[in-house]
C-alpha cells in the first residue's frame, strides 16, 4: 500500500475499498495512562468516536450515518470515520468542536490492545493502565478524567501528538491544518516515570534500566520470552528471524512447538513477545530456552537477506504514522545489517519466562546468554509467604460449616490451595498476593474485593461472609496504604467494531510480526464458567434430524467470513474438491456432499471476570456422520471424521481464539453412516469483535456460524 505526506501532519493512504476513511492517531496510550486513571483514555476515545458517528444532516431531508472505527493500543490510539465521501466529510467537520462537551456517564469505554505478558510489561514500563488492560477496569471518577482527557486530546491544542490519514485528497488539512514543521518529541517516561528505553547505538547502558537481559517467572505459561527491536522495518524483521530462530532449535524438534510473534508499541521501539502454541512441560521450556539463550549471536546470514527482501515488500502507512507521531525520523528501507543490528538489541533486552528456585539460584543453576556478559539473573527477587504472624479469618455458611479461610501475613494475602492428591507435600497450601507489591484493590459492586500485585496473582473474597468484616478489613488495610482503588466495569460492551487498521499494511502495529499472524496470549484459564455442552460421545443419528434455525441477524457480511475461512483453509493447505461453503447461523445445520450434518449451538460469550481474564466464547457441535468421501487421493472417511482442531472462532478483525480443554470437550472420533456425536468447543480470547465459528477440513468443506 503506498502512502503520500503533505506536510508533516496529513499521510493520504490508498483505499481498501470504495469507501472514503479519514482519522487521527494521537501519540498516547494506555502506557501513559496512570493506574488511578484507569479506563479515562477508552471512555475519551468512546465518546469521541459516538459523537462522530451520530447522523448528519446532508440536505434535502437526507441523513447519513457514518461507520466509526476506534482503537486502543499501548503507546497510540486512534479513530476514524468510514463511509461515503459527503457523509464523512459532513461528520469530520465536528471532531474540532468534540473536545468541549462534558461525556455522560452512560458511555462504556472501549477495549483496549490486550497485554501479552503483563508481569514483564510492567518490569519494563512500570505501573500504568496497560498491565491491567486485561480487566475491564475503571478508576471511581473516571468520566471526569475522561472529559478532562477530551480537551488534551484536541488536536488543534498541541498537547498531545496527533497525525492525521485519508484515502481521499480532498480531506487533507480539513478542519487540521497542514503543519510542515517536525511534531514535538513525546515524553520520555511512561505514566509512573519509569523511563523509555534508548536502543540507540552507543546510548547509555543504564538506560535500558529493568529491560536489561534476565530471567522473569512465568505467569503466562504460553509466553516463552520477550524483547526489544527498534520500531523500523528492521526491528519488525528481526521480530520475525527471532520467532524463526526459536522454532528451529534442536529441542524443539523434538517438542514439536509452534511458536508465534506478537509486538506491542514501547514508544520508539518494539517489544516482540514469542508464544508456543501450547503449554511446554518444565523440562522442554528449559531445554528450549536455554539453547535459545545461547544461540542468539549465531542466526545464519542468508536468513537476514530474505528477511530483508520480506520487509521491503510490505511498506508499512502505519508504521510511518506512528514514527512521525513519535518525532522519530522517516522510514528507511530495512538492510541485512540493520536487521542483524536489531537482533543484536533483542539479545541485550531478553527476558526469558523461566523461574529459577532460590536453591537453583544459590547453586549457581543459571543459563549463559552467549555473547552477553555475566550470568542471566532474575528480574525481580523471589518471593514466599511468610506465615509467622499471619492473622486467620474463617468464613462459615448457612449451617456454620466452615467455607473459607483468609491469611494476613506481614507480607500476603493468602488463600488456602488444596495439593492434588498425587503430590508430595501437605494437603493445603496457601496461594496469593504479594502484599508489599500490591497493584490494585478491585471492587465488584456486589460485595467481593479482589487484590492484585505486580505478577499479576490474584486474591478475591467477599468481607461480608466473615463473621467480623470489619475486623478483616482493618487488618487488610495495613497493605492498602497508597494502592489504588478501582472497579470492575459492571456492564462490559461487546463491540461490534473491529480496532481499525488505518492505512492498512501487513507490517506490525501493536498487533503482530511479520510473518508470524496473530496469537492471542494470556493466562491460560480454566473454562469454568463455559456455556454447558453435552460430553462427546457415539449414538444412533436421530430419525427426524432437520436443521433448527435461529432468526437472529448476522453482523459479519459474507464476504468477511468467507474471506477468514479462505485464510485458515489456506493454512490447512486443503485441495479441491467438490466441497461445500457456507455462511450459517448458530442452530443452523449444514449438510456436506456426503451427507454429513453438522451443527453449530448454543454458542455463548463470558466476559473477564476477577477469576477470569480473558473473554470465554464456547459453542456445541452436533455431527453426524454421512457416506465416504468419494474424492481421489483424499481417505473415505476424511468427511466422517470430526476432530476439535477442525474448528476455529475467528473475530471480525481476523484475529482467532485459543482452543482450551474443557470438561465436555468435542473429542476427535471417526464414525460410521449415521452415527452422531456431540461435545462442546471453548475458546479463550483476550478481544471479541463479532466472533464467529469456523469448520473446516481436507475436502476443501468450509462452514461458518455467525450470530
Amino acid at each position: 500500500m503506498s502512502t503520500q505526506w503533505t506536510g508533516h501532519n496529513w499521510q493520504l493512504i490508498d483505499p481498501e475499498d470504495s469507501l472514503t476513511m479519514v482519522g487521527v492517531t494521537f501519540g498516547i496510550g494506555t502506557l501513559n495512562e496512570p493506574l488511578e486513571a484507569v479506563g479515562s483514555l477508552s471512555i475519551a476515545l468512546a465518546a469521541l468516536k459516538a459523537e462522530l458517528t451520530r447522523p448528519v444532516e446532508l440536505g434535502d431531508g437526507r441523513t447519513y450515518v457514518p461507520e466509526g472505527l476506534v482503537e486502543l493500543h499501548s503507546d497510540t490510539a486512534s479513530i476514524a470515520i468510514r463511509g461515503s465521501l459527503e457523509g464523512v466529510t459532513a461528520a469530520w467537520r465536528r471532531l474540532p468542536t468534540l473536545s468541549a462537551d462534558a461525556i455522560s456517564d452512560d458511555v462504556s469505554p472501549v477495549r483496549p490492545e490486550h497485554p501479552i505478558w503483563p508481569a514483564d510489561l510492567l518490569i519494563r514500563t512500570g505501573r500504568n493502565a496497560a498491565v491491567l488492560s486485561r480487566w475491564q477496569l475503571t478508576a471511581p471518577d473516571v468520566h471526569e478524567r475522561a472529559s478532562a482527557l477530551l480537551v488534551q486530546l484536541d488536536p488543534s491544542a498541541g498537547n498531545v501528538p496527533a497525525v492525521f490519514f485519508t484515502t481521499d485528497e480532498s480531506l487533507v488539512g480539513m478542519g487540521f491544518p497542514v503543519r510542515e514543521g517536525a511534531a514535538a518529541l513525546t515524553p520520555v517516561t511512561w505514566a509512573d516515570g519509569t523511563a523509555q528505553p534508548d536502543l540507540t547505538p552507543g546510548a547509555d547502558p543504564t538506560a535500558l534500566a529493568n529491560n536489561r537481559a534476565g530471567l522473569l517467572p512465568r505467569p503466562e505459561e504460553d509466553v516463552l520470552c520477550s524483547a526489544l527491536v527498534p520500531r523500523t522495518p528492521a526491528g519488525a524483521a528481526a521480530a520475525d528471524v527471532l520467532r524463526a530462530q526459536l522454532q528451529a532449535m534442536p529441542a524443539n524438534s523434538r517438542a514439536g512447538l509452534t511458536v508465534r510473534g506478537i509486538v506491542v508499541g514501547l514508544g520508539a521501539s518494539y517489544c516482540v513477545f514469542l508464544v508456543a502454541d501450547r503449554v511446554p512441560d518444565e523440562a522442554t521450556r528449559r531445554m528450549l530456552l536455554g539453547e535459545f539463550s545461547r544461540n542468539l549471536g549465531m542466526v545464519p546470514d542468508p536468513w537476514f537477506d530474505i528477511a530483508a527482501v520480506e520487509v521491503s515488500r510490505q511498506p508499512s502507512p502505519r508504521l510511518e504514522r506512528e514514527r512521525r507521531v513519535f518525532g522519530l525520523d522517516p522510514v528507511l528501507e530495512a538492510t541485512s545489517a540493520d536487521i542483524r543490528q536489531a537482533v543484536a538489541c533483542a539479545a541485550e533486552t531478553i527476558h526469558l519466562a523461566l523461574g529459577l528456585s532460590p536453591a537453583e539460584l544459590d547453586t549457581g543453576s543459571r543459563l549463559n546468554l552467549g555473547s552477553i556478559p555475566g550470568d542471566l539473573e532474575p528480574l525481580v527477587g523471589f518471593w514466599e509467604p511468610q506465615l509467622d504472624g499471619a492473622h486467620e479469618f474463617r468464613s462459615t455458611g448457612a449451617n456454620g460449616t466452615p467455607v473459607t479461610t483468609v491469611a494476613v501475613t506481614p507480607n500476603s494475602i493468602l488463600l488456602p490451595a488444596r495439593r492434588p492428591e498425587n503430590m508430595p507435600g501437605p494437603a493445603t497450601q496457601w496461594e496469593g498476593v504479594d502484599a508489599s507489591r500490591l497493584l490494585a484493590v478491585v471492587n465488584d459492586g456486589a460485595g467481593t474485593i479482589t487484590f492484585i500485585d505486580e505478577s499479576m496473582a490474584t486474591v478475591s473474597f467477599a468481607p461480608a461472609q466473615f463473621p467480623d468484616p470489619d475486623q478483616l478489613m482493618q487488618i487488610v488495610g495495613y497493605h492498602l496504604a497508597g494502592v489504588v482503588q478501582l472497579s470492575f466495569l459492571s456492564a462490559v460492551r461487546l463491540p461490534n467494531d473491529p480496532p481499525p487498521a488505518p492505512g492498512g499494511g501487513s507490517a506490525p502495529g501493536g498487533s503482530s510480526a511479520p510473518g508470524g499472524g496473530w496469537v492471542p496470549g494470556g493466562l491460560s484459564v480454566a473454562a469454568t464458567a463455559a456455556a454447558a455442552g453435552a460430553r462427546s460421545r457415539r449414538r444412533p443419528r436421530p430419525a427426524s434430524s432437520k436443521p433448527s434455525r435461529h432468526w437472529l441477524p448476522r453482523v459479519l457480511g459474507s464476504l468477511t467470513a468467507a474471506a477468514l475461512v479462505t485464510a485458515f483453509m489456506l493454512l490447512r493447505g486443503v485441495i479441491d474438491g467438490p466441497a461445500v461453503t457456507k455462511n450459517a447461523t448458530f442452530g443452523d445445520t449444514v449438510r456436506l456432499a456426503n451427507e454429513t450434518e453438522i451443527t453449530a449451538r448454543d454458542f455463548d460469550v463470558v466476559v473477564p471476570g476477577a477469576d477470569q481474564t480473558e473473554y470465554l466464547v464456547s459453542a456445541t457441535i452436533e455431527f453426524c456422520a454421512g457416506g465416504d468421501t468419494e474424492v481421489n487421493d483424499l481417505p473415505p472417511e476424511t468427511q466422517r471424521t470430526v476432530s476439535p482442531e477442525d474448528f476455529v472462532m475467528v473475530n471480525k478483525d481476523g484475529q482467532e481464539g485459543r482452543l482450551i480443554d474443557s470438561d465436555d470437550q468435542l473429542t476427535k472420533v471417526t464414525l460410521d453412516r449415521d452415527e452422531c456425536t456431540t461435545g462442546e468447543l471453548v475458546f479463550e480470547s483476550p478481544e471479541v469483535f463479532t466472533p464467529s465459528i469456523a469448520y473446516a477440513n481436507e475436502l476443501g468443506d468450509e462452514i461458518t456460524w455467525l450470530e
